[in-house]
């Protein structure tokens, strides 16, 4: 499940979270936290999965009452293949270790057929659609869409939110807690399904930030334009420091309207 420099954390943990790293930080990296008041949450939800060896969370946005979009590698297990829905398991709440968070099962999955774990390069259909069921918790509501139409521009910028971690010191610490952070765009025309953001100032997506949205900020209004992939170039450090890659959701509505009509 763990391909290069995807941003899918792995942890030791039991289902009650209580080994997350607490963490008083205010990263994503180099963001702040959300609270569960904050609108800027309320389209995101965290994503964990059960694996031979742990555990690993994954972020990711909510398109309906039923159902969510993230990473395909969020996904995938260690040989490469689809989870099961019953390894999985989705958390409500800015702090997956909160008393007051909830939690939801997953009652259907699909990845995008043409995602390939092994595989490198550009265009690689790094996304899937979770269904979940026991409807939105009060607070929650299904993201709004950045139209086909609006061109995503150099230097503009991102919002970036996700449960990752906010450090990368001692391998990565402060994952559970959610965090957002605005980032810029380094090329919008990345791939013709990928966006490329810049983390050089220490400001972006890290490890169990996967899944998780991209915003363009209209107004008062978050609108969703992509989901975290991966970090960049394929074979630099894996610090999160440099570059990220996103998806650029629009470009895959063909894949989530039939994964949505077969998660029916």
């Amino acid at each position: 499940m763990f391909y290069r420099h995807s941003l899918t954390l792995a942890l030791a943990l039991a289902l009650s979270f209580s080994a997350f790293a607490s963490s008083s930080s205010t990263n994503i990296i180099g963001g702040t936290n959300v609270s569960d008041s904050d609108p800027d949450g309320a389209s995101t939800v965290a994503l964990v999965a059960t694996l031979s060896k742990g555990q690993a969370i994954c972020t990711g946005s909510l398109l309906s009452a039923s159902l969510i979009v993230t990473a395909a590698h969020c996904v995938t297990d260690e040989r490469g293949g689809v989870l099961s829905p019953k390894a999985m398991t989705i958390v409500f709440g800015s702090d997956v270790r909160a008393k007051n968070r909830i939690l939801a099962p997953v009652a259907g999955l699909k990845r995008h057929p043409g995602y390939d774990p092994e595989a490198s390069g550009k265009d690689l259909n790094d996304i899937a659609v979770v269904r979940f069921a026991g409807g939105l918790p009060p607070g929650f509501r299904p993201a709004k869409l950045l139209s086909a139409s609006t061109a995503i521009p150099n230097g503009g910028a991102a919002v970036l939110v996700g449960y990752g971690v906010n450090t990368m010191a001692g391998g990565g610490s402060g994952a559970g807690v959610l965090r957002k952070v605005t980032a810029e765009v380094a090329d919008g025309k990345f791939a013709k399904t990928e966006v490329l953001i810049d983390q050089r100032n220490k400001k972006g997506a890290c490890h169990g930030d996967s899944g998780g949205p991209a915003f363009a900020r209209k107004g008062k209004d978050l609108l969703l334009w992509g989901v975290t992939n991966r970090g960049y170039p394929d074979n630099g450090p894996d610090d999160c420091v440099h570059y990220s890659v996103y998806t650029r959701i629009t470009t895959q509505m063909a894949f989530i309207n039939s994964a949505a009509r077969a998660l029916r």
